[in-house]
This record gives structure tokens, C-alpha cells and sequence, in this order.
């Protein structure tokens, strides 16, 4: 599994799904009438967060390294996906400020419990990200 979900392709694969997922949402208006929608998205953003760590530490280990236990490399990713998660919570709030500003967009932010609920869901899809990649268990 975790040779798999470190693969370029995968993470390629899940940032484009990302994208398209955020820009019909968008579009269409479906973080609005869908409830769920915005918490499957922080879901897979956080995954692919933490897909994205197993894979510059496989890739680029002597910038990117994680450390040998799992408990460590689990509070690594988290994080890691903590701080991609506040840096976006921060940019959607500064973009949609301008935006709402110039009528451009009305305000998508719902309060503090809106942006707690997507730090949660952003914890954890990485948190599921570091147990799916994680290396088996040794046999003896």
C-alpha cells in the first residue's frame, strides 16, 4: 500500500482531483448546497497532505526526513498538514475578504467552528494518510 500511495502518479493523480474538485464546488456553487462537500474536501486535502510528506521523504530524504518510529513520523505528518491547513485557512480568509469586498464573491466563511471543522477534517485525512503508508509491522 504505501508504495503505492507514494507514488508520483498517486500524488499527482489526487492534487488534480483536489483542483477540480475545489473549482466545480466553485462553480456551481456545491459548497453552498452540498453541507458535506467542504469536510470531504479538508478530508482529501489532509490525506493528500500526508501523502505528499511520504513522498518528499522517499523522494528527497536528506531535505524531507521523517523520523524511524511511526508515532514519530505520525506527529511529523500531522504536523506538517497543520500548518498547510492554517496557511490555507489564512488564504481563504484574506481572498474571500477582497473578493466579498468588491461583490465580487459573498464570504464563504462561517465563523470559528467552520474553520475548526476544517482543520479537524484536514488532521484527519493525514492521519489515515500516515496509517495506510506506514511500513508493516516486522515479522519475526
Amino acid at each position: 500500500m504505501r508504495q503505492a500511495l507514494t507514488s508520483p502518479r498517486f500524488v499527482v493523480a489526487l492534487l488534480a482531483i483536489l483542483f477540480a474538485l475545489n473549482f466545480f464546488g466553485v462553480l456551481f456553487d456545491w459548497y453552498a448546497s452540498v453541507g458535506w462537500l467542504d469536510n470531504v474536501h479538508h478530508f482529501l486535502g489532509g490525506f493528500w497532505i500526508g501523502v505528499l510528506g511520504f513522498y518528499l521523504a522517499r523522494a528527497r530524504p536528506r531535505l524531507f526526513a521523517l523520523p524511524g518510529s511511526f508515532l514519530g513520523t505520525f506527529v511529523a505528518l500531522l504536523a506538517f498538514t497543520a500548518l498547510a491547513g492554517v496557511a490555507w485557512e489564512i488564504y481563504e480568509f484574506v481572498f474571500y475578504r477582497i473578493l466579498s469586498s468588491s461583490g465580487s464573491f459573498p464570504p464563504p466563511q462561517f465563523g470559528h467552528a467552520d474553520t475548526i471543522s476544517d482543520l479537524g477534517f484536514d488532521l484527519f485525512g493525514a492521519a489515515v494518510a500516515a496509517v495506510l503508508a506506514r511500513d508493516p509491522e516486522p515479522r519475526v
